[in-house]
C-alpha cells in the first residue's frame, strides 16, 4: 500500500495520525462481533489489549465496540496492519501481528461459550480468527494444533 492509500484507509476508519496504533485492535473487535453481539467480557479484554499497546481511551475504538464495523472496514484495517508492520519505524511492529492473533483468542474465550463450561470458543469466532491470521499472512507460522487445543479446553 502506498502512503496515500494507508492515509485514506485510516481516514475511512475514523483514525487520525495521532492514534494510528488503534487499527491493531480492529481484528479483536472483529472476533468480538463474530457472533453478532459484543459481550461485556469481550469489551474488557479489548480494552486491556489497548492498554498493553499503550492506547488510551479512543473514541474510534468505543465506536467499534458500540456499532459493528462493516466487512470492508475490517478488511481495510487488516490491509493497513499488514502494510504498517512491513515498514520500519511504523506504529505497528511486525511482532505485534502474532500477538494480535493470541489476543483474538482471548477475546473469543472471554464470553465463555456454553455457560463457560464447554465450547469455550464459538465456531464463528474460530473461523474469524483463522481468516484474520490468513489475511495477515500468519497462517503457516501459527501452531494451529495448539490454538485448536486451547479452544477445546
Amino acid at each position: 500500500m502506498t502512503d496515500e492509500e494507508i492515509q485514506g484507509g485510516l481516514k475511512s476508519l475514523g483514525i487520525g495520525e495521532h492514534n494510528v496504533a488503534v487499527v491493531a485492535l480492529l481484528p479483536l473487535v472483529q472476533v468480538a462481533w463474530a457472533d453478532g453481539t459484543i459481550q461485556q467480557e469481550e469489551r474488557k479484554v479489548i480494552r486491556e489489549a489497548a492498554a498493553r499497546l499503550g492506547i488510551g481511551p479512543a473514541k474510534v475504538l468505543e465506536g467499534w465496540l458500540t456499532t459493528r464495523p462493516s466487512s470492508l472496514q475490517f478488511l481495510t484495517g487488516q490491509q493497513i496492519l499488514l502494510a504498517l508492520a512491513s515498514r520500519d519505524g511504523s506504529a505497528i511492529a511486525p511482532d505485534t501481528l502474532p500477538q494480535l492473533i493470541e489476543w483474538c483468542g482471548d477475546v473469543a474465550e472471554a464470553a465463555g461459550g456454553l455457560f463457560g463450561i464447554a465450547f469455550r470458543v464459538e465456531a464463528s469466532e474460530q473461523e474469524v480468527i483463522a481468516e484474520i491470521a490468513n489475511l495477515l499472512q500468519l497462517g503457516p507460522s501459527i501452531d494451529w494444533d495448539a490454538v485448536s487445543r486451547s479452544f477445546r479446553q
